[in-house]
């Protein structure tokens, strides 16, 4: 004998118990059944219609938190505290929205991810494995955030940036466009990762620095303080840049590139020392300015040269 498969009902819609919302109206859900921590007769949060939380699994939305329009809880996932998830908002696996944290748009929060504080998973983000974002942090846009990594603080990702392993991001950060943190790096302060800039192992970027183009910063590597390492930088030690300041106070950073070459930033200027020095001597002719720059480059070039950690590693 066969027969459709009904789905059993755990909870129903307190229809006299509700609250408005953005133009919605979200009913208190009560349980009718046991099911994982949630006993019978115990009331939940707000969701607007049965869709936003499934029937299955031990899924639950606790105290103040809401579900509103198309967005689903199932599996075992929890909203908790006054966490809202709404628009086409995915919650499950085993997942935790709790505090003030808000999902909307497509975003997915999977796996056992937690998603606290006042934090905020929107567009088309994804937050899955058993990575944390906590504190007023932001993930945005077609960004992913996984495995054990930790966005905190105020810390943006955005774009199509990845960030996995035991990365961790916090502070003031952003990580835009294609960028990836990943293995036990870790990103704090007021840094910007963007582009297609890799940065993992075990390295650390803290201060103002800046990391963008396609530059590679992996190993046991401290970047602090305004360095911006840029283009096809590669430095997997502290011997593959140099970071210092000109008469003006402004930051100049050389550092190797992935060719083995000597390339620097100062300004929005990225590339070669001696193209550098062919703008400076332009706008200066032969005065004091450009021989002292001439002295500060091949100062770092020499520091660089004296010091090859990729030529270390291939010995």
């Amino acid at each position: 004998m066969s027969g459709t498969f009904i789905e059993p009902k755990k909870y129903e819609l307190v229809l006299d118990d509700f609250i408005e919302e953005s133009g919605h109206r979200l009913f208190r859900i009560r349980a009718l059944i046991n099911f994982g921590k949630v006993k019978a007769g115990d009331l939940g949060g707000y969701i607007e219609q049965e869709e936003n939380l499934c029937h299955l699994g031990s899924c639950w939305v606790y105290e103040s938190a809401r579900v509103l329009e198309n967005a689903q809880v199932f599996g075992h996932a929890w909203v908790l505290g006054n966490a809202c998830v709404l628009g086409e908002g995915r919650v499950s696996g085993h997942a935790q929205i709790a505090g003030d944290a808000q999902i909307s748009g497509n975003a997915r929060v999977l796996g056992n991810a937690h998603v606290l504080g006042q934090s905020w998973v929107l567009e088309n983000a994804q937050v899955l494995g058993n990575a944390w974002i906590s504190g007023n942090a932001c993930v945005s846009g077609h960004a992913h955030v996984m495995d054990q990594s930790w966005i905190s603080e105020n810390a943006q990702v955005s774009g199509n940036a990845w960030i996995s392993g035991n990365a961790c991001v916090s502070g003031n950060t952003q990580v835009l466009g294609s960028a990836y943190v990943l293995e036990n790096a870790c990103v704090s302060g007021d840094v910007q990762v963007s582009g297609r800039a890799q940065i993992a192992g075990s390295a650390h970027i803290s201060g103002r620095a800046c990391v963008s183009g396609n530059a590679e910063v992996w190993g046991k590597v401290e970047v602090s303080g305004c360095a911006h390492l840029s283009s096809n930088a590669r430095v997997c030690s502290n011997k593959d840049f140099f970071n210092f300041f000109d008469f003006y106070d402004i930051a100049l950073t050389a550092y190797r590139t992935q060719s083995g070459g000597i390339e620097l930033t100062h300004h929005s200027f990225s590339g070669t020392p001696e193209i550098f020095l062919k703008r400076v001597a332009h706008q200066y002719g032969d005065e004091d300015v450009t021989q002292e720059y001439q002295r500060l480059i091949e100062r770092a070039q020499r520091r660089l040269q004296a010091n090859n950690s990729l030529q270390e590693a291939a010995a």
